[in-house]
């Protein structure tokens, strides 16, 4: 859908076309583009782990450097090899940590020696959980409240908070639904009112209806125990103490189980469409992170 949207956008005029894409998801796109796009057309197909090699450092000859060092210093002063007209970015989801490496080095990457931009096209169906992770939107949510979007190196906190958030964390950083009602209706209103769907209906893009809102998702009782047995079991198969000392609020630690969470969560939506994809004589592949949420779905 993306590949025949460039192209129809496109027209005639060439375009080199940078898509950047999860590692398994990469010969997809590769089969996509061999199928619907154009010959005029350049596209290049990546993987975010190799985003850095498509910039260049102007005084360091990266290939002397390790890898990480090479890697590191692009995404502070690198300049792009190629001025891309669009860069399409899947799973962005994957650059919610506005000051990760990855994303300064796919910011750098956006920009062109005309002093323009590329056009960026964002895709994702994954929510995000707290406002600070919510970056990939950031651009979204600066054209919704008219502003500029933060600048490279900018504190994204403190651009969420000009924008009328509180952002009440817990002691541990947390962010929760119930201390910043505040912030809900501030996201409610940018997001769905002034953002998603503002310009065009559903019915527009030939889209099914969606109810979108800033809700908390919450487990019920049976999930719960389900959701620490899974858990549990993960640390076990790892070799990691179940009760292990680490610092409950760890980044890795949080991320986890915030997908281990919402693939429970998801569990039976996910087995009702696979069911019906079966039955209409189609074969499904369901990639998980977890061999418990894969149960979950088969059953």
């Amino acid at each position: 859908m993306a590949v025949r949207a460039v192209c129809a956008a496109a027209g005639q005029t060439p375009q080199k076309i940078l898509v950047v894409t999860r590692l398994p998801m990469v010969p997809a796109w590769r089969a996509a583009i061999d199928r619907f796009a154009t010959s005029r057309h350049r596209w290049v197909v990546i993987n975010p782990e190799r985003l850095w090699r498509l910039l260049r450092h102007p005084d360091a000859d990266l290939h002397r450097m390790p890898t990480d060092g090479a890697a590191k210093l692009v995404a502070y002063e690198g300049v792009p090899r190629v001025d891309w007209d669009t860069v399409i970015v899947d799973e962005c989801h994957m650059l919610a940590n506005f000051e990760s490496r990855r994303t300064r080095t796919l910011q750098r990457l956006l920009a062109r020696s005309d002093g323009g931009h590329a056009f960026a096209m964002w895709a994702s169906a994954t929510p995000f959980s707290e406002p600070e992770v919510s970056a990939y939107l950031a651009r979204l949510i600066a054209h919704a409240a008219g502003v500029q979007a933060p600048a490279e190196g900018a504190d994204y906190r403190l651009w969420l908070k000009e924008l009328g958030m509180r952002l009440n964390n817990d002691r541990r950083g947390r962010w929760y639904h119930r201390f910043n009602r505040a912030d809900v209706s501030r996201l409610r209103a940018l997001l769905y009112e002034s953002g998603v769907g503002s310009a065009a209906t559903a019915s527009d893009l030939d889209l099914p209806e969606q109810e979108r809102d800033v809700v908390p998702i919450q487990l019920s009782e049976p999930d719960r125990v389900r959701y620490e047995r899974a858990w549990e079991e993960f640390r076990r198969s790892e070799g990691l103490a179940v009760f292990s000392d680490l610092d409950p609020g760890s980044y890795r630690v949080e991320a986890l189980r915030k997908v281990q969470k919402a693939s429970l969560v998801k569990a039976p939506y996910v087995a009702d469409i696979v069911v019906k994809q079966v039955r209409q004589g189609r074969q499904v592949v369901v990639p998980m992170w977890f061999v418990k949420s894969i149960e979950e779905v088969a059953v």
